[in-house]
Protein backbone atom coordinates (compact mmCIF):
# COMPACT_ATOMS: atom_id res chain seq x y z
CA UNK A 1 0.00 0.00 0.00
CA UNK A 2 1.32 3.48 -0.84
CA UNK A 3 0.22 6.98 0.10
CA UNK A 4 -1.68 7.98 -3.03
CA UNK A 5 -3.87 10.77 -1.64
CA UNK A 6 -4.08 12.98 1.40
CA UNK A 7 -5.12 11.01 4.44
CA UNK A 8 -3.65 7.66 3.38
CA UNK A 9 -1.15 6.30 5.85
CA UNK A 10 1.30 3.51 5.25
CA UNK A 11 4.49 2.24 6.81
CA UNK A 12 6.65 4.18 4.33
CA UNK A 13 5.03 7.52 5.22
CA UNK A 14 5.30 6.84 8.95
CA UNK A 15 8.99 5.93 8.53
CA UNK A 16 9.65 9.11 6.52
CA UNK A 17 7.99 11.18 9.27
CA UNK A 18 10.12 9.44 11.92
CA UNK A 19 13.34 10.07 9.94
CA UNK A 20 12.46 13.73 9.37
CA UNK A 21 11.78 14.17 13.09
CA UNK A 22 15.17 12.66 13.90
CA UNK A 23 16.85 14.97 11.36
CA UNK A 24 15.14 18.05 12.81
CA UNK A 25 16.15 17.02 16.33
CA UNK A 26 19.79 16.58 15.30
CA UNK A 27 19.82 19.98 13.55
CA UNK A 28 18.32 21.74 16.58
CA UNK A 29 20.84 20.13 18.93
CA UNK A 30 23.69 21.15 16.64
CA UNK A 31 22.34 24.71 16.38
CA UNK A 32 22.28 25.02 20.16
CA UNK A 33 26.01 24.30 20.37
CA UNK A 34 27.37 27.76 19.60
CA UNK A 35 25.13 29.72 22.00
CA UNK A 36 25.81 27.13 24.71
CA UNK A 37 29.59 27.47 24.24
CA UNK A 38 29.36 31.28 24.21
CA UNK A 39 27.33 31.25 27.44
CA UNK A 40 29.90 28.95 29.04
CA UNK A 41 32.50 31.69 28.35
CA UNK A 42 30.35 34.29 30.11
CA UNK A 43 28.59 35.79 27.10
CA UNK A 44 25.13 37.23 27.50
CA UNK A 45 22.52 37.85 24.86
CA UNK A 46 18.89 38.06 23.92
CA UNK A 47 16.58 36.18 21.66
CA UNK A 48 13.62 33.94 21.07
CA UNK A 49 13.26 30.34 20.03
CA UNK A 50 14.15 31.16 16.41
CA UNK A 51 16.53 34.12 16.83
CA UNK A 52 19.40 34.16 19.31
CA UNK A 53 21.75 37.14 19.56
CA UNK A 54 24.66 36.62 21.96
CA UNK A 55 26.67 39.75 22.60
CA UNK A 56 29.75 40.99 24.34
CA UNK A 57 31.74 44.12 23.65
CA UNK A 58 34.95 42.58 22.29
CA UNK A 59 37.13 43.41 19.29
CA UNK A 60 36.18 41.63 16.07
CA UNK A 61 39.49 39.76 15.96
CA UNK A 62 38.90 38.31 19.42
CA UNK A 63 35.37 37.26 18.46
CA UNK A 64 36.72 35.58 15.31
CA UNK A 65 39.37 33.68 17.28
CA UNK A 66 36.82 32.52 19.82
CA UNK A 67 34.38 31.31 17.18
CA UNK A 68 37.20 29.63 15.25
CA UNK A 69 37.99 27.66 18.42
CA UNK A 70 34.39 26.42 18.30
CA UNK A 71 34.62 25.70 14.58
CA UNK A 72 31.75 28.16 13.97
CA UNK A 73 33.50 31.08 12.30
CA UNK A 74 31.83 30.84 8.87
CA UNK A 75 29.11 33.32 9.85
CA UNK A 76 31.47 35.97 11.26
CA UNK A 77 31.42 39.08 9.06
CA UNK A 78 34.64 39.68 7.19
CA UNK A 79 36.13 43.19 6.97
CA UNK A 80 35.31 45.12 3.82
CA UNK A 81 38.39 45.30 1.64
CA UNK A 82 39.07 48.75 0.21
Amino acid sequence: MTASRAGDLDKDLVERIRKKGKEINENLNESAGTPRRLMSKGREGSGTLYDISPFEDVPLGEARRELAEFGDDEDVPRPIER
